[in-house]
Order: structure tokens, then sequence, then C-alpha cells
């Protein structure tokens, strides 16, 4: 295996985490929820949730992505571990 072929695959898995670190660092610094000079972000607050239903779905937010999670990594252990199938043999 060539370098250039090493360093285009680590490239290729690094760029769709600069992508997303770029969208976040660009929304995180500015309120998309907020119409800019017509809705002061004071006014733009929910009144109608309480910090318990708020907590509540973090909490099963967090639940759910983490079982995801932990069934992603336990699915790529378990093929990683088993390695590739063997190539079919040509009669």
């Amino acid at each position: 295996m060539s370098a250039r072929s090493t360093s285009g695959r680590a490239a290729s898995t690094r760029r769709p985490t600069r992508t997303s670190s770029a969208w976040a660092a660009a929304e995180v610094g500015r309120q998309p929820w907020i119409v800019y000079g017509l809705l002061k972000t004071s006014d733009g607050v929910s009144k109608s949730l309480s910090t318990g239903q708020v907590l509540a779905s973090l909490a099963g937010f967090t639940l759910y992505y983490g079982t995801l999670a932990a069934v992603d990594f336990y699915l790529l252990y378990k093929n990683a571990r088993q390695g590739p199938n063997p190539a079919p043999q040509e009669a």
C-alpha cells in the first residue's frame, strides 16, 4: 500500500469530522431560533416547559443515543474480531 493511499484514507475519515465541527462552531456562535433584530433572546425562551421536562427529555435522548452507540460498538467489535469473509473459490 502506498503512502498516498494511506494518507488519502486518513484524510477521508477526517473530512466529515471537520465539516461537522465547522458547522457546530458556526451555529454555537449564533442563535438561529431568534430572528435578528425582531426578537430578543429573552423573548425566545419557552415558558411552557418546566425544568423537569427538559431534564427528562435530555435523559431520554442520552439513554437512546447511548444505547445506539453501545450496540454500534458491539457490532463493530464483533465483526472486526470475525474478520473478512473468505473469497469465493473459482471453479
